[in-house]
């Protein structure tokens, strides 16, 4: 527990300094600017579309969410239209996606070798060339069948 709320706090530390910063540099504080609910929908959108507990979950889904919104944004003249899409896209995701992209294409990826580890397995050894073993005993003399 006090290394859990220690990571939380020093992250919430650093990420108010630079925040403070950001604010500091561009002089001026707008609630559009300091408050986007469009941005903190992205954000986690970002996160849910990649899978949370994972590294590469969230920048997969900020390299797959940022060209999309850049051309939503040039494209739609209407924000409103942005944010009805994303928050449709934010449900569905929720809904379908609930633990990401990459732990549910990771599982499926797993199971998909299993299968093929199975049917190997099953089929038995390659054909080949029959051998003497193979070759079933004539019953009887040793002249063959008529």
């Amino acid at each position: 527990m006090r290394v859990k709320l220690s990571a939380f706090v020093i992250s919430g530390v650093i990420t108010g300094i630079v925040g403070g910063i950001w604010f500091f540099f561009i002089a001026q504080v707008l609630p559009q600017y300091g408050f986007d609910p469009l941005f903190d929908l992205t954000v986690a959108l970002m996160a849910f579309i990649g899978g949370f507990g994972t590294l590469w979950g969230p920048i997969l889904g900020a390299l797959a969410l940022e060209p999309v919104q850049q051309v939503m944004t040039l494209r739609l003249s209407n924000s409103y239209a942005s944010e009805l899409i994303w928050g449709t896209l934010f449900l569905l995701v929720i809904m379908f996606l609930s633990r990401g992209v990459l732990p549910i294409a990771g599982e499926k990826i797993a199971n998909w070798r299993s299968r093929r580890a199975r049917g190997r397995t099953e089929e038995g050894p390659a054909p080949g060339p029959p051998s003497a073993a193979g070759v079933p005993a004539r019953l009887g003399s040793d002249a063959p069948p008529s």
